[in-house]
């Protein structure tokens, strides 16, 4: 009868157990991960494009229009011995300038049938002035300046500005120039004895009769 090794079933025995700590892997529990998955995206959207509106630009008046009597500070000055009609006169002719408003200072000169603004001649003063205007000449500010300085009187009973371009011999009137021109331009005209620059003019009855410079 053959005889059995007492060893073989604790060989057995031992093997199990090494095969059971494999699998348990020390004892320690193990975390099984799950399997990645694709991260959910949203497809991006695209904004339709938004096609620009071209706004139109405002329409600009005439009247605040940039001149050289725009930059000047509006004072409140009354004209002195005036008629009504030619105080409101007044008043209109400066209003416009300091607006640098030409349309309606050429619709004032147009109520006067032979208002002179050139001794060129000319049927409307609006773009002679804005062409002066833009080449650098004073001219509406020189209008409102010779408007606020004292009047004198013509032969016909117009009120003239400046006094001196009817009173050329009073010292006193080339003096009240120099708030409008420089000295250069004054002394330069009292030596030819005649005031070259701007003068204007307004009747009794209201109507505004020239304004002009030269000779």
């Amino acid at each position: 009868m053959p005889v059995r090794s007492p060893l073989r079933p604790l060989v057995a025995a031992g093997a199990a157990a090494v095969v059971l700590a494999a699998c348990s892997g020390g004892g320690d529990d193990q975390t099984i991960e799950p399997s990645p998955t694709a991260a959910a995206t949203t497809p991006a959207v695209t904004p339709s494009p938004v096609e620009a509106t071209e706004v139109p630009e405002p329409a600009v008046p005439d009247a605040g229009a940039d001149c050289s009597a725009g930059e000047l500070l509006a004072e409140d000055v009354e004209p002195q011995g005036l008629t009504d009609a030619a105080a409101e006169t007044w008043s209109e002719i400066r209003e416009a300038a300091l607006s640098c408003d030409y349309d309606r200072l050429a619709g004032i000169a147009g109520e006067t049938a032979d208002f002179t603004f050139s001794f060129g001649g000319g049927d409307d003063p609006a773009p002679f002035w804005r062409e002066a205007e833009s080449s650098g000449q004073r001219v509406l500010a020189e209008l409102v300046g010779i408007l606020e300085l004292p009047a004198g009187e013509d032969g016909d009973g117009a009120t003239v500005w400046p006094r001196v371009h009817v009173e050329p011999e009073d010292d006193s009137a080339w003096d009240e120039l120099l708030s409008v021109y420089p000295p250069e331009a004054i002394d330069e005209w009292r030596e030819l004895g005649s005031y070259l620059g701007y003068r204007t003019a307004i009747s009794p009855e209201g109507e505004w009769l020239y304004f002009v410079a030269g000779d």
